[in-house]
């Protein structure tokens, strides 16, 4: 077995190949784990602006801030997509545990 090295180049490729949400998030998530939180929210932002119904997107956003240190803020997102679409566990989860 074979481990390759995700990267960012290849997830950015694999985006411009495919823009995806999955992929868009991806890219979110590996620039947040990165501590890279200027453009984990760039992309964000991205999968947000395709498919804003997905909790996720909402989610990295609030972790983002929260990383940032923005706690009110990060409520309010959270707060946002529990009034535009409705109950999701992860949000609520993590809404709670912000407060």
């Amino acid at each position: 077995i074979k481990e390759e090295k995700i990267d960012d180049k290849y997830l950015l490729n694999k985006f411009n190949s495919s823009p995806t949400f999955d992929n868009a998030i991806l890219l979110s998530t590996y620039y947040f784990n990165k501590n890279n939180l200027q453009k984990a929210k760039e992309w964000a932002l991205k999968a947000n602006s395709i498919n804003s119904e997905n909790y996720q997107s909402w989610e990295m956003f609030a972790k983002i801030l929260l990383r940032k240190n923005q706690k009110e803020k990060a409520k309010r997102v959270l707060k946002a997509y529990i009034q535009n679409y409705g109950y999701n566990e992860n949000i609520e989860n993590l809404l709670r545990s912000i407060e």
